[in-house]
C-alpha cells in the first residue's frame, strides 16, 4: 500500500467531492476539488448526511483519504494523470489540516451511503494478486435506522430446541439441521427489515469464534480459521439471495467478535496489548478471508461435514464476487473489488458484549492497523455501568483516547433500555449510536439464574425503544440480544419506524 500513499492528501469530513476541468488545459483533465460542508455536520457524534449542493457535488458523511500513486507514462512518452485510492477513516483522523483542493485525478469520486466512499474505475491494486475491497459500515446520521437480528443463541436453543454448549452457535454451520435452522432465522430476520424499509446488518454466527471457545468446541488451528471462513461465506448466502428475492433495502455483514472470557463477568483480564494479539486473526480473516496459509482450505476440507457443507462452502467461496457485486448495486456502488472466486470480506467488524476498556482498546488497535472498520460494543449492569463498576462514558474516553478514536461508533447491547446510564443524552453519547437490548429487565446474575427464558413484553420493548429514539435520535443500529426474536424487532420497527 505504500506506493499509493504518495502525494497523499485528506478531504476533510463532512466534505462535498466533485470532478471539474482545468480551465485551458490542453488534455482537458479531470480534477477533484474539496467544498466545505455543511456548517452542522459533526464528524463525532450524530453525523448529519447533509443534502447535494446545488452544483450536483455529493456530501460525505464520512472522512475521505485520497492518496495518488506515482505518475505513469504512457507508450507515447507522455505523462498520465496518477490513479487514486480513496477510503473511509475512522474519527481519529478528523484531525488532520483542511486542505483546499485534491490532487487531479482521472475521474469523479462516488459516495455511497455507508460511509465508503471510492473513485472508479482506476483503484491501484496493493498486491498484483488481491484487488481493493471496499468496506461499509451502517449509517450514524439521525434518521437513518439500521435494524438487526435479535437474540440468535436464546431463539435457537428455546425455540428451535438446539443444545448449545458454551452459547456457541457457529458449530452448526457443521450440521444440515444446524445450517438449516440458522438460514430459516436470518431469512426471517432480513424479511423483518425489508418489510420495514430498513437496511439490515447481517452477523456472522462467531460470537464464540475466537481461539479459546473454539478450541473448546474442538476448533482449534486449521479448524478455527476454516469456520470462521464458512460463517463468512454463509452470510455472504444470505445476503444473495435476499438480493436475488427482490430486496430493496441494504444488508450489510457484519463480522461478529465476543469476548474472550464471560460476557457477564470476567474472571482473567487482558492488557490491551494482549487482546489485540489475541484477536488478532479473527478480524485479519474478516478483513480477507483469502489471506494466510489456511485460505486454500478456507470453506471446504478439514472437519468432515454433514450431507456436503464443505460443497456448499466451495461454492459460496466461487460465487462471492458475485455476491458482492449484487450488494454492490443495491447500495449504489459501481464495480467490485476482490478478486474473482475468492471468499468475500465482510462489511465491518464488530466486537460485541465486552466488559472492560482494555479488551476493547486491543480489538479497536489491532483493526485500525489491519484496516477494517470495527464498532465497540460494551454490556452494562442494572445501574447503567460495566461489570467492573466503570461508567459507561469513562469507558468510551478510555477506549477513544487510547486509540485517537478507532472505532466507528460504539453500542451497548445485552442490557434492558432501562438499564441505560441517564446521561447518555449527553453530547459524549454521539459517539454510541448502537444498541441492542435483551427483552427481560433483569440483571445478568438473575438471567444466569433462571431455567427457562424470560422474553419479557416484546410490545413494551418497542415502546422503551421509541422513547429513547426520541431522546437519542443517534442511536441509529437498532435490534435484539438476549431473550428477543422477531417479535421483538418486529415491535421496534413498529415503534420506531412506523412499520407494518
Amino acid at each position: 500500500m505504500t506506493a499509493t500513499r504518495r502525494a497523499g492528501v485528506h478531504l476533510w469530513p463532512p466534505c462535498a467531492v466533485r470532478s471539474s476541468r482545468v480551465a485551458g488545459d490542453a488534455r482537458d483533465t479531470p480534477r477533484l476539488a474539496c467544498i466545505r460542508g455543511h456548517p452542522r455536520a459533526g464528524v463525532h457524534g450524530n453525523r448529519r448526511r447533509v443534502p447535494s449542493s446545488r452544483n450536483g457535488a455529493r456530501r460525505c458523511c464520512w472522512p475521505v483519504s485520497v492518496h495518488t500513486s506515482p505518475v505513469r507514462t504512457s507508450a507515447a512518452g507522455e505523462a498520465a494523470a496518477p490513479a487514486l485510492l480513496c477510503r473511509a477513516l475512522s474519527p481519529a483522523h478528523a484531525r488532520l489540516p483542511r486542505p483546499r483542493s485534491c490532487a487531479r485525478a482521472p475521474t469523479g469520486l462516488v459516495s455511497a451511503p455507508y460511509g465508503h466512499a471510492r473513485l472508479l474505475p482506476h483503484v491501484p491494486t496493493p498486491e498484483p494478486e488481491k484487488a481493493v475491497m471496499p468496506f461499509r459500515i451502517p449509517r450514524t446520521d439521525p434518521g437513518a435506522v439500521t435494524l438487526t437480528d435479535g437474540g440468535l443463541e436464546t431463539d435457537l436453543i428455546y425455540g428451535a430446541g438446539f443444545d448449545l454448549p458454551d452459547f456457541a452457535a457457529f458449530p452448526l454451520l457443521d450440521d444440515e439441521h444446524g445450517r438449516e435452522a440458522l438460514a430459516a432465522y436470518y431469512r426471517l430476520a432480513i424479511e423483518t427489515a425489508q418489510d420495514a424499509h430498513a437496511p439490515f446488518s447481517l452477523d456472522t454466527v462467531t460470537w464464540r469464534a475466537n481461539p479459546d471457545w473454539a478450541a473448546r468446541r474442538g476448533y482449534a488451528g486449521a479448524e478455527f480459521e476454516r469456520i470462521l471462513r464458512a460463517s463468512i461465506a454463509f452470510a455472504h448466502e444470505l445476503r444473495a439471495e435476499a438480493v436475488a428475492g427482490g430486496a430493496r433495502q441494504p444488508i450489510l455483514v457484519s463480522g461478529v467478535l465476543g469476548p474472550r472470557d464471560d460476557g457477564y463477568s470476567p474472571a482473567t483480564l487482558m492488557s490491551a496489548d494482549e487482546a489485540a494479539d489475541y484477536h488478532r486473526r479473527q478480524l485479519e480473516i474478516f478483513a480477507d478471508p483469502s489471506s494466510g496459509p489456511m485460505a486454500g482450505t478456507a470453506l471446504g476440507g478439514g472437519r468432515p461435514a454433514a450431507s456436503g457443507s464443505d460443497a456448499v462452502g466451495r461454492d459460496s467461496a466461487r460465487a462471492a464476487a458475485g455476491t458482492r457485486a449484487a450488494a454492490d448495486a443495491l447500495l449504489g456502488l459501481a464495480g467490485g473489488g476482490g478478486t474473482p472466486g475468492a471468499p468475500a470480506p465482510v462489511d465491518y467488524a464488530a466486537a460485541l458484549t465486552l466488559t472492560y476498556p482494555a479488551e476493547a482498546i486491543g480489538i479497536a488497535t489491532a483493526a485500525r492497523e489491519i484496516g477494517i472498520p470495527i464498532v465497540i460494543s460494551f454490556t452494562v449492569e442494572t445501574d447503567g455501568r460495566l461489570p467492573g463498576g466503570q461508567s459507561l462514558r469513562d469507558a468510551v474516553a478510555e477506549v477513544d483516547g487510547a486509540t485517537d478514536g478507532a472505532p466507528a461508533y460504539f453500542g451497548v447491547n445485552c442490557a434492558h433500555p432501562d438499564h441505560l446510564p441517564a446521561d447518555l443524552a449527553e453530547p459524549w453519547g454521539g459517539r454510541v449510536a448502537a444498541f441492542r437490548a435483551n427483552g427481560s429487565r433483569r440483571s445478568h446474575a438473575e438471567l444466569d439464574a433462571l431455567d427457562v427464558l424470560d422474553p419479557g413484553d416484546p410490545a413494551d420493548l418497542g415502546r422503551c425503544f421509541a422513547e429513547l429514539h426520541e431522546r437519542m435520535p443517534g442511536l441509529t443500529v437498532l435490534g435484539g440480544c438476549c431473550g428477543t426474536d422477531d417479535r421483538h424487532i418486529r415491535a421496534i420497527a413498529r415503534a420506531v419506524l412506523g412499520a407494518p
